[in-house]
């Protein structure tokens, strides 16, 4: 009988296998037959099998003549080539040979649950708008955890590899993709999801499809990759600049051009560094309703002095990068000569011997930055006027300007005079960075309320936790390392205080390792055994912060200090002194611990405290890392536009009981009970985590499968990786609590 075309194609496809299982095995002839056995006895039959021996030199051959003898041969292809050395090249040569729709890389070493081509194909033929089906993984042999992974997330995918290597796939996305680069050996899987994502075809999460991992006692591929770690991550960012912004491709590039400097930025093991994405076009059109009235506004900024690593003046030089972004145009007045280029701002360098005023262009808005400046403000023609206030000597009160026998005084007088009148200027809007700020204006001043509270916050893509050393302590001291002058005394930033407490430390801790960061040379410390660094850029700073276990910070008063909220953000336990500055957001004995400015016998006892209580110190640390996420700098940034736009600007002040003020503003709508409300609470876990044993981790494991998408679990995780100063994996659970926020909203009312 003579068949059509079109039917004679049926039937000939119908012999194809839909799934084509590749099995690359390098000198792994032992464990091959376990691997092909648990895909032979696949619920679902309807596979090929390509083994591709890598130039092995053990009994490979023998192995594959006993595995064509004792089974199916129309299943299985066995392909020989050199030693590649690498899977990317193994794996894409049997993709080349395979029949199938889907594809299944299965190392010879690792193997799969009974049912897991069952569960994964009938995923990809029912949501036929995905094309990866990949599982969880139950480690074997040496280790015997289960690893559960997160739903499919485009952006999670770029940052943290969440899809197993032994994941079902369309050949379609593999030959659209590209296919296995050959220059991430170790991270090859993780490269190609993201090609995958770069072309359109997405992952979806089988929870109950399960993958073997062998946990080897030696080294193997992956340990040798995490080697590698950040040239891996840097080539993976090289390979898809398409899918990173400009300060992940810039820190690729660093990367690679000096690959061993440990201070350049690195969350950790296996983390892409977030960073902040740059705006795009979309968000702004998204937002017009802030950007539409302020695009080609001239804005011009009064800064005395753009030089500074740390504090006032490096904080204005990032919003107006903020700005910048916004569409603002800036220009800068300064007296500083020769100063770096600030993005597309216009810096205008002004003689001492002229005023401001005098050399201020044509703008819509002008900002007064220090109480010296703002009765320029009255000689300057601009629709807006205002005044950032971050603080002065002056507001504080600060015994030494108005000492009698300051040369200065009579000039320290007039400036205090000054610095009263400057917040209540005519037609100037005031923008104070603290709820503290405020409060001493109008009861010293007797000032109305300002028209603006921004609080500060921190740069969270620059300052992150990373792992600390095990066996030496490092302490950071920031701050400049003068004494000052008559004018300007720097007695009250307490460096000297510090020093002296870490002499009394040294006696009973000899090899501790002090950080000493100032925007001067060396004064204060200069006979002082510490690792001084003079103006570090910002990635060496933040790279500082990241390493020390210790933040002391020691001045008598501040409007709201930066540099212990951007220790709590680098995982440092922090020490502080007790100003009600610090009290905006400092709890002593939760994310701080408080000492009375000028006590140094206090503060050296706090300081050994956390040196000998390792347990405390990493209690104060994720209490710290916690309150820091609740003080982004780009929300600063935000709340800055708006003030400057004259809108209306409410920054609801959090807690250090945060996570139940939350839960308990968290909508309850009246639906079914999520899966995360049917099992009663976790209290067992805290029993669990104290025991310190097998018995209880097992236990925990057992409770943490029955809930895994509960706050409460990863909380105790966190503590987990507390205990073990893992702080870039405790800041990762950090942000997986917040995640899962919306879901416990709902079900807090079933629990």
């Amino acid at each position: 009988m003579k068949v059509d075309g079109t039917l004679a194609t049926l039937v000939r496809n119908s012999s194809l296998p839909e799934v084509s299982v590749i099995i690359p095995c390098f000198n792994y002839a032992h464990y091959l037959i376990e691997a092909v056995t648990s895909v032979l006895n696949q619920t679902y039959q309807n596979f090929e099998i390509i083994i591709v021996n890598d130039g092995s030199t053990d009994n490979f051959h023998e192995v594959a003549e006993l595995i064509l003898s004792e089974y199916d041969q129309n299943k299985i292809k066995i392909l020989s080539q050199k030693n590649a050395g690498q899977p990317a090249i193994v794996r894409n040569n049997g993709i080349k040979e395979a029949k199938g729709k889907y594809i299944l890389c299965l190392d010879a070493d690792d193997k799969i649950h009974v049912n897991f081509l069952e569960k994964c194909v009938n995923v990809l033929n029912k949501h036929t708008e995905y094309s990866i089906a990949y599982p969880n993984i139950q480690h074997f042999d040496n280790n015997t955890s289960l690893l559960e992974f997160d739903d499919y997330d485009e952006s999670l995918i770029k940052h943290y590899n969440h899809i197993p290597t032994a994941s079902l796939f369309k050949k379609k996305a593999w030959v659209e993709s590209g296919g296995y680069k050959t220059n991430v050996k170790g991270y090859e899987d993780w490269d190609f999801w993201i090609g995958c994502y770069e072309v359109g075809h997405y992952g979806k999460h089988v929870k109950n499809a399960i993958f073997y991992y062998r946990v080897h006692d030696g080294g193997n591929l992956l340990k040798d990759a995490n080697h590698r770690d950040r040239i891996l991550k840097s080539q993976i960012i090289v390979n898809h600049k398409e899918s990173y912004n400009s300060r992940q491709i810039n820190w690729a590039n660093k990367i690679q051009e000096y690959p061993n400097s440990n201070l350049i930025s690195d969350p950790g093991l296996g983390l892409i560094p977030l960073f902040s994405q740059d705006i795009q076009e979309s968000e702004i059109i998204n937002s017009h309703k802030l950007t539409d009235t302020m695009k080609n506004i001239h804005c011009v900024f009064i800064i005395e002095n753009l030089l500074g690593v740390t504090g006032g003046n490096n904080t204005l030089k990032k919003m107006i990068k903020y700005l910048i972004k916004m569409k603002l145009d800036i220009s800068i007045l300064t007296r500083t000569e020769n100063t770096d280029p600030l993005d597309d701002a216009k810096i205008i360098t002004v003689p001492v011997k002229d005023s401001f005023s005098k050399l201020c262009p044509d703008c819509d808005i002008v900002v007064a930055t220090y109480f010296t400046h703002v009765h320029e403000l009255l000689d300057i023609e601009a629709i807006r006027k205002v005044y950032y206030a971050q603080g002065d000597q002056f507001v504080f009160g600060d015994s030494e300007l108005t000492d009698q026998h300051n040369t200065m005084l009579k000039t320290n007088l007039d400036l205090h005079q000054l610095s009263s009148l400057s917040y209540e200027v005519g037609n100037v809007i005031t923008i104070l960075n603290s709820k503290n700020l405020a409060d001493t204006v109008m009861s010293k001043y007797g000032c109305r309320k300002p028209d603006y509270i921004v609080p500060v916050g921190t740069d969270l893509d620059m300052f992150y936790p990373a792992e600390k050393r095990k066996n030496e302590i490092e302490i950071l001291v920031v701050g400049p390392d003068q004494r000052g002058n008559c004018v300007n005394p720097l007695k009250f930033k307490g460096i000297a205080e510090i020093k002296k407490a870490l002499g009394i430390v040294k006696l009973s801790y000899p090899n501790i390792i002090v950080n000493r960061i100032s925007n001067t040379p060396p004064d204060i410390f200069r006979d002082f055994d510490c690792a001084f660094f003079m103006q570090p850029v910002q990635n060496e700073l933040a790279a500082i912060y990241r390493k020390s276990h210790i933040l002391v910070y020691g001045s008598y008063y501040d409007s709201c200090p930066r540099p212990p909220q951007e220790g709590m953000a680098s995982g440092c336990a922090v020490i502080c002194t007790d100003t009600a500055g610090a009290r905006e957001y400092c709890v002593n004995g939760v994310n701080s611990l408080l000492v009375k400015p000028g006590d140094v016998a206090t503060m050296a006892n706090a300081i050994k405290n956390l040196i000998r209580d390792e347990k405390l110190r990493n209690e104060i640390s994720i209490a710290g890392i916690a309150t820091s996420r609740q003080y982004a700098f780009d929300d600063e940034c935000k709340l800055f536009y708006r003030a400057l736009r004259g809108e209306a600007v409410n920054r609801k002040t959090i807690n250090e009981n945060s996570l139940n003020v939350l839960l308990d503003n968290m909508p309850k709508p009246q639906v079914k009970a999520p899966d995360v409300a049917k099992i009663g609470n976790l209290s067992e876990l805290k029993k669990t985590t104290q025991l310190g044993n097998n018995v209880s981790l097992n236990e925990f494991v057992e409770l943490l499968k029955l809930r895994p998408f509960h706050p409460e679990a990863y909380l105790q995780l966190i503590d987990i990786s507390l205990e073990n100063n893992l702080l870039e994996q405790a800041y990762f659970f950090d942000k997986k609590v917040k995640k899962v926020m919306s879901k416990m909203g709902i079900a807090r009312k079933f629990i």
